[in-house]
């Protein structure tokens, strides 16, 4: 929320609202973007929550994470070697460090999909911008938190 605050703020109008949902049964590895788009988008385009088990099925070594808020699921995790994983319609998909540093400020993508983690003026938090490269395209944003062990 407070990433679209200061959006608005500084540059008029953001839209788009869009929901997260939860899929039911155990959690399916997408091999691409692509395919996990393919599927009907019951739980909304958009990077949803993951838990420690479903971080380990792609990523069993995370070094940092991308989380809303301290306490909250996993939404993007990296480990040292810069693999990670985000979570997208309710499946997993696997992202490589393309651009920065894992610990700061990385940039993170696979096909279809860019992530950027920023960290914001004073070390408050971390913003991370969703790019789906997709027609249409989408972007959100988010604040939050970026730890690394």
């Amino acid at each position: 929320m407070e990433w679209l605050i200061r959006q608005i703020r500084e540059n008029g109008e953001v839209g788009g609202d869009y929901p997260i949902g939860a899929a039911e049964g155990p959690t399916p590895v997408a091999a691409s973007v692509a395919q996990a788009l393919s599927r009907p988008a019951l739980a909304g385009v958009d990077l949803g929550g993951m838990t420690d088990a479903e971080v380990a099925q792609v990523v069993p070594d995370p070094a940092c994470a991308f989380r809303f808020s301290e306490g909250q699921q996993t939404v993007v995790a990296v480990n040292a070697s810069g693999e990670g994983v985000i979570k997208i319609t309710g499946q997993l998909v696997p992202v490589s460090l393309i651009e920065g540093e894992v610990t700061r400020a990385p940039v993170l993508a696979a096909e279809g999909v860019r992530l950027t983690v920023t960290p914001q003026e004073g070390g408050a938090g971390s913003d991370l911008i969703f790019d789906l490269l997709t027609e249409p395209a989408l972007r959100a944003g988010y604040g939050g938190v970026y730890t690394c062990t």
